[in-house]
C-alpha cells in the first residue's frame, strides 16, 4: 500500500520542519556558547579593573598611614582565650572626619600584625 499525494506531502513537510529545527538548535547554541563567552570576558575585564582600583587605593592609603601606625606594630600579642572577659575598643588614633552613622557608606581600611 502506497502513501497518497496527501500523505507524502505531509510527510515531507514534517522531515523539512525537523531538519529546520535541529540546523536552528545547532546554531542557537552556537550563538549561546559565543554570548557565554563573551559575557565572561567583559566580567573578567571588569573584576580586573576592580583589582586594580582597591590595589591603586591600598598603596594611596600606606603610603598616607602606614608611618602612623607602624610605632604600634609591637602590641599584639599571643591571643589568651581565658582572659578576655569583654569586648573592648580602642581608639589608637582619633579620626577627624565625620561620623559614621548607619546611613553613611565607606571603606575600611586595616592595618594589622600578627604577634611574633
Amino acid at each position: 500500500m502506497s502513501a497518497t499525494k496527501g500523505q507524502r506531502i505531509g510527510i515531507w513537510a514534517i522531515a523539512i520542519f525537523m531538519f529546520v529545527g535541529t540546523i536552528g538548535s545547532f546554531v542557537a547554541i552556537v550563538l549561546a556558547n559565543n554570548n557565554q563567552q563573551s559575557d565572561q570576558t567583559r566580567a573578567n575585564e571588569l573584576y580586573k579593573a576592580y583589582q586594580k582600583e582597591v590595589a591603586d587605593q591600598s598603596t594611596q592609603l600606606s603610603e598616607k598611614y602606614f608611618n602612623t601606625f607602624n610605632q604600634y606594630s609591637s602590641r599584639p600579642a599571643a591571643f589568651d582565650a581565658a582572659s578576655v572577659t569583654e569586648l573592648q575598643t580602642n581608639d589608637i588614633v582619633v579620626g577627624d572626619g565625620e561620623d559614621i552613622t548607619s546611613e553613611s557608606s565607606f571603606t575600611a581600611y586595616y592595618i594589622g600584625w600578627n604577634p611574633t
